[in-house]
């Protein structure tokens, strides 16, 4: 087959084939047949009329629209095959020309994504994850004790030291075109132009001065009676070791209360501690509690630190990186936040179209807003593939198999043969092979970024990551 190859901007190709006469009589002739089964023309049965008569009856440009449909979709496998580019997605019919001879029928035809990482192994950051700090620890402690509390619900206002369990609490930083409009036209309708500062469903929380979310919160809240709802702002300290990217920044409260109860700790003592650890094979002292909360602490928050720090590589790589995609990908991206966020207001009893009705928005203005994250999104994953390709990152099922065992091992003797077999599906067994991928993927980035030695380059195939870890949310 002839097929001429036109490279376009925004990644894309026109593909244009010619047409063999004779098949294109075929399509007409069966594209007439499939017209003429839903028309009634009158003297003849349907389905039966003579070609000619139909073509009186409906026009010849009906039938060749249809031909051309019929046509395209059967050749489109042999033209991308002449043509040896490599399609993301199906190509579109662009134009129809019957006056040339032969015929000839044109595809625009998106391209898959390319990646070029450059010298990506050359890329530096420094690696310091951060220890758990007193404060963090003591809410870890103290949230213990609430675990073993007495608790009796109160009737009178909210005072300080209660403890008040928020319907919601939703903290946000608006973005500069948003800044000024505090009141979402809802009592609690989160926006993609706001940067949350926190964002919980039935949030239980002592009011008792030692942890409070920003200074002066707990004044902003007291005397609330369950049921009610407050809006309010506060100003972040300027201290961005704590608050991070809030520092210094006017955070925006909504808030709701769902009821108020009064909290009687235990006391911090090795009872309370045999009683949290009751359940392992031999209690823990308070000393030992300590000991095992902060290990336990401090491996989280490295796990958090080393997701961060993957993604800091990622983007140092992506912009150094040539990067080349066609605008689908970003608006199948588009439609990915689209749909989650759809889900989310769902479990608010919203959709996204009250939503957009009442914030006065259309659908194209949010997958607009949505756009410099989904081509963030599209773009770490891109380089992340493609760092898992040139590393040659692969899975063997024995490495499987031995990641299942250590899984099934760490629990109670009594279900370790009902786990087996449920890490026999393959589905779960999919799961686990990406996971393993992920965390495989994620050693050989911190390697490369804190330069550690590596064996050299190798050719492999691409590393097959699910959906979500091809994203943001990796």
């Amino acid at each position: 087959m002839n097929v001429q190859i036109e490279r376009l901007e925004n990644h894309t190709a026109r593909l244009t084939a010619e047409v063999d006469p004779d098949r294109l009589e075929k399509a007409k002739q069966k594209a007439a047949r499939q017209i003429a089964g839903k028309v009634n023309i009158p003297g003849f049965r349907k389905g039966k009329a003579p070609y000619r008569i139909l073509v009186n009856y409906v026009g010849e440009a009906s039938i060749l629209e249809d031909a051309f449909e019929l046509l395209g979709s059967e050749i489109y496998p042999e033209v991308v095959e002449a043509s040896g580019v490599d399609p993301y997605g199906q190509g579109e019919i662009e134009n129809i020309s019957l006056e040339t001879d032969p015929p000839t029928i044109q595809f625009r035809v998106a391209l898959s994504p390319e990646v070029d990482l450059k010298d990506y192994r050359s890329v530096r950051v420094e690696y310091a994850p951060p220890e758990i700090d007193d404060e963090t620890f003591n809410r870890a402690l103290k949230t213990l004790q609430e675990q073993y509390a007495v608790v009796e619900e109160s009737h009178q206002p909210l005072a300080r030291g209660n403890r008040a369990v928020f319907d919601f609490i939703y903290g946000y930083v608006p973005d500069a075109k948003a800044e000024g409009d505090e009141d979402h036209g809802h009592d609690h309708i989160h926006d993609h132009d706001y940067e949350e500062f926190i964002h919980e469903h039935n949030f239980p929380l002592l009011l008792d001065g030692d942890i409070e979310l920003l200074p002066g919160f707990i004044d902003a809240v007291i005397g609330m009676n369950p049921g009610e709802a407050r809006k309010f702002s506060l100003t972040a300290p300027d201290d961005a070791e704590k608050y991070g990217d809030f520092a210094g920044k006017t955070i925006h409260f909504d808030v709701k209360l769902a009821r108020i109860e009064i909290v009687t700790l235990p006391a911090l003592n090795d009872d309370l501690a045999a009683r949290v650890t009751a359940n392992r094979d031999k209690p823990l002292t308070l000393l030992e509690l300590r000991l095992d909360l902060r290990e336990s602490l401090q491996k989280a928050n490295e796990e958090r630190y080393r997701s961060q720090y993957v993604m800091e590589v990622i983007d140092a790589i992506r912009a150094q990186a040539d990067i080349r995609y066609p605008e689908a990908v970003v608006i199948d991206q588009i439609n990915t936040f689209l749909n989650d966020f759809d889900q989310r207001l769902r479990q608010q009893n919203l959709t996204l179209k009250d939503y957009l009705r009442l914030n006065n928005l259309s659908l194209e203005q949010i997958a607009e807003d949505f756009r410099p994250s989904a081509v963030r999104t599209v773009e770490r994953g891109l380089v992340m593939r493609e760092v898992g390709v040139r590393e040659g990152i692969k899975l063997s099922d024995q490495l499987i198999d031995a990641e299942i065992t250590r899984i099934v091992e760490t629990y109670q003797e009594d279900r370790r043969d009902a786990l087996r077999a449920m890490f026999g599906l393959s589905e779960m067994r999919a799961n686990i092979a990406n996971d393993l991928l992920i965390r495989t993927l994620y050693d050989r980035i911190i390697a490369i970024a804190k330069g550690d030695d590596l064996p050299p380059l190798a050719d492999s195939q691409p590393a097959q990551l699910n959906n979500e870890e091809k994203g943001e949310t990796v």
